[in-house]
């Protein structure tokens, strides 16, 4: 059950993500504390981003712009992690972390 203050006021929890190293650590994280409104609005942004590059990537596929798919991937992790924090901000539980793409 959600507590009625989260209800009032809800908002992002931290969430870990962008491992960089062979043992998974997390570079970066989603801030705690951010309110749920503004973080999906962001996570909108970088979703649209992500697929600006996505269709750029289709149009030039042949020209090996392999820093596009890297950014791709980047963005989309982005925008789980950001939406991943929301949720357990909402639930106010711990919800398994979106798996990796």
């Amino acid at each position: 059950m959600i507590p009625a203050q989260s209800l009032a006021h809800p908002a992002t929890l931290a969430a870990p993500f962008f491992s960089c190293s062979d043992t998974r650590q997390h570079l970066l994280a989603v801030r705690p504390g951010v309110p749920l409104i503004n973080a999906l609005e962001s996570t909108y942004g970088l979703l649209a981003t992500a697929y600006e590059l996505a269709q750029e990537l289709a149009i030039q596929s042949n020209q090996g712009n392999a820093h596009f798919c890297h950014a791709t991937a980047f963005l989309i992790e982005t925008a789980k992690a950001t939406i991943n924090a929301c949720l357990e901000g909402m639930q106010g539980d711990a919800v398994q972390a979106v798996s990796h793409v």
